[in-house]
């Protein structure tokens, strides 16, 4: 189970998400690749490994997770307003106040 999967996150969260693992076991599999290569003395073929395909995939994983970020961001600004349209609402601070024992 991913950790994602034990934190309740919104539909939308979820669905910037849904490519993360692709891309990410992509990360892993060139990563090893470029491992292989180096261990081989190909030290060309990995330099050019991960400066073209490496770096492409980092950059869609850093963009994915940079939307993920911006879409949490996002939504925790419209909780907190929420919150404070609910807790400044007068008939709530009414009943607050007067449900204080003094």
């Amino acid at each position: 189970m991913r950790n994602s999967e034990k934190t309740k996150m919104s539909a939308e969260s979820l669905k910037i998400l849904e490519p993360f693992d692709a891309k990410w076991a992509e990360v892993i599999r060139l990563y090893d690749q470029a491992m292989k290569l180096s261990q081989d003395g190909r030290n060309a073929e990995m330099k050019s490994l991960m400066d073209n395909e490496v770096s492409t995939v980092g950059d869609e994983v850093r963009l994915l997770l940079n939307e993920l970020i911006d879409n949490s961001i996002t939504e925790s600004d419209h909780t907190k307003q929420a919150a404070m349209t609910c807790l400044f609402r007068p008939e709530i601070l009414r009943s607050s106040l007067l449900s204080r024992p003094y």
